[in-house]
């Protein structure tokens, strides 16, 4: 019934009987994003930096704003508040369009146990910043990313639950209202689920939740996400990261980023033309030169991709609960977005692994240590990286892999996917794909190429061919498709994150139904028996490791 859907959703959202057909409309107003992360690493348009009627920041924060220690705020820095809740924090460093906004939110003083106060404050952000933004930069949806304000120094941390369950829905309304993005960037596994479970409950329960994506980006994609869900949920789901997700965060694409490496090394401009005319491996090979020029080539590859700031694709697939993760790119963007709130990632090569472990395999090197980006040094790769291309056709054979970004074309990558292909090809029972490739315009050649492939555009529109490169129609296009794709991603993570795992801590009681509730009394009485027993058994890590699951405290 349409009268079960919270009012916060009615009226901002198109409303559709779930089981009619949608074939999805996502440039029509705005789209709640959630993930786990670091939201001062975050690239967005504007963010909202917490802070109190004294201008105190907080030690998460003083980084971001060039502090040394938590303290108040240089004067320099602010406005005084008088009536306002919100400011644009002044700060020569972050005028520039291309970086974010950061704007200050008043929230740590008042009525603690008052939500309207967060939300005034929240409300505010959303509709002055994405006026700015939109002076900046015209004709433009903006991106907006704001933490859960007021649940750390702010006073509330013990009422995370109901922040949430007021909070949520204000920004479900102020994304369309405003048609802007918000990305609410949360803390931890365990707040990341809180906030999954506050969403789903603001937009009216599992099926009301699912009928907006199949608004926004149809009915199809929407199917795709929960089949990766599912498969992220069971364990089987592996994630490979191409260049097109670091381009989400404005790094170069390859051809970009010689054209740039060309620049800083002096390279003739006369003699680019004729660079052109070579494969992009050659191209390197000849900006690299002699060995004397080596370091100063490296130098600046790192320099031209030397982004502070990871994107919102980074954090959505940092968010997914799965392990292992392998990449052809060069840069740290995705170790950036994986590595917060005591989430370790180790890199492969160079790291030790356990059991249970998160990792990244990167296969054609790292900043700072051996790139591989030359034919000569494609060849070697090989040789020298024998092992990884091993781990990467055992993923491969014996689980799911969901490629992001990544565009198939790689040569080393071909040659390992032949051979997985020669391995399957023997099993007559094995029928499924191998994987599934999100790309961002349907080309019925590339699916025809790849048989063994599922192919998920987000787009149903064919790419143009303009001078023998592949284009979208537009800008615009291009832009919608990669919005599309992102929010597919938001589902899979929604969908595929624990539903248990904030249950047991007391900040979200008023998130749990009672049947969460008599469980979370159960397993509080199971942790009891076992401290008390801990001490004469030594074989019960199997208990141990179960009760982990239900992620006690994360600050």
């Amino acid at each position: 019934m349409i009268s079960d859907v919270p009012p916060a959703v009615l009226g901002q959202q198109p409303v559709v009987t779930p089981g009619e057909h949608e074939t999805g409309t996502s440039h029509v107003g705005g789209h709640l994003f959630v993930i786990d992360g670091d939201i001062t690493r975050l690239q967005s348009d504007a963010w909202l930096l917490p802070t109190d009627d004294h201008f105190q920041i907080a030690s998460a924060f003083v980084a971001a704003v060039g502090m040394t220690s938590p303290g108040t705020l240089p004067a320099t820095h602010r406005a005084e508040w008088g009536t306002h809740v919100v400011q644009l924090l002044r700060n020569d460093h972050e005028s520039d369009a291309a970086n974010s906004q950061i704007w200050l939110g008043r929230v740590g003083a008042g009525d603690l146990t008052e939500p309207q106060r967060l939300i005034h404050c929240a409300r505010d952000f959303v509709r002055l910043s994405a006026a700015d933004a939109r002076r900046r930069v015209s004709d433009c949806r903006p991106v907006l990313a704001m933490p859960l304000i007021g649940s750390g120094e702010g006073g509330n941390r013990k009422w995370r639950g109901e922040l949430l369950k007021a909070l949520i829905p204000e920004l479900v309304g102020a994304a369309a209202k405003n048609n802007v993005d918000i990305i609410l960037v949360m803390w931890g596994p365990v707040a990341f689920a809180a906030a999954q479970a506050a969403r789903r409950f603001a937009l009216g329960g599992d099926e009301w939740f699912r009928q907006v994506f199949v608004n926004e980006i149809g009915s199809e994609l929407v199917g795709r996400a929960l089949a990766l869900a599912n498969r992220a949920r069971s364990g089987d789901l592996v994630v490979f990261i191409g260049a097109g997700v670091s381009a989400s965060a404005g790094l170069p694409a390859w051809q970009q980023l010689l054209d740039l490496v060309a620049l800083q090394i002096d390279y003739d401009p006369k003699l680019l033309p004729h660079l052109h005319d070579l494969d992009v491996r050659d191209q390197a090979a000849v900006l690299k030169g002699d060995e004397q020029n080596h370091q100063r080539f490296a130098d600046a590859v790192a320099s031209s991709l030397n982004a502070g700031k990871y994107s919102l694709l980074h954090g959505l697939i940092a968010s997914l609960p799965v392990n292992e993760t392998v990449t052809t790119n060069f840069d740290t963007l995705f170790e950036v977005a994986a590595s917060t709130a005591g989430r370790s990632l180790a890199v492969i090569p160079g790291a030790t692994i356990r059991a249970g472990d998160r990792w990244l395999v990167k296969l054609h090197g790292t900043l700072g240590s051996d790139l591989v980006l030359t034919r000569g040094e494609y060849r070697n790769a090989g040789l020298t990286q024998g092992a990884l291309f091993g781990l990467v056709q055992a993923l491969l054979i014996t689980r799911h892999m969901l490629f992001v970004g990544y565009s198939l074309r790689d040569e080393d990558f071909n040659n390992l996917i032949h051979e997985v292909r020669a391995v399957r090809s023997a099993d007559k029972g094995t029928t499924s794909a191998f994987g599934t490739v999100l790309t961002l315009f349907n080309n019925p050649a590339f699916a025809a190429l790849w048989p063994d492939l599922d192919i998920v555009a987000s787009s149903a529109q064919e790419p143009t061919i303009v001078a023998d490169v592949v284009q979208p129609a537009s800008m615009d296009s291009l832009l919608d498709s990669s919005r599309r794709q992102a929010i597919l991603l938001d589902l899979v993570a929604a969908e595929a994150c624990s539903r248990t795992s904030f249950i047991t801590d007391p900040r979200y009681d008023n998130l749990r139904d009672e049947d969460e509730a008599s469980l979370a009394a159960a397993i509080e009485v199971l942790r009891d028996a076992l401290s008390h027993r801990k001490g004469s058994r030594s074989d019960w890590s199997e208990v141990e490791d179960f009760l982990k699951t239900f992620g006690i405290g994360d600050d």
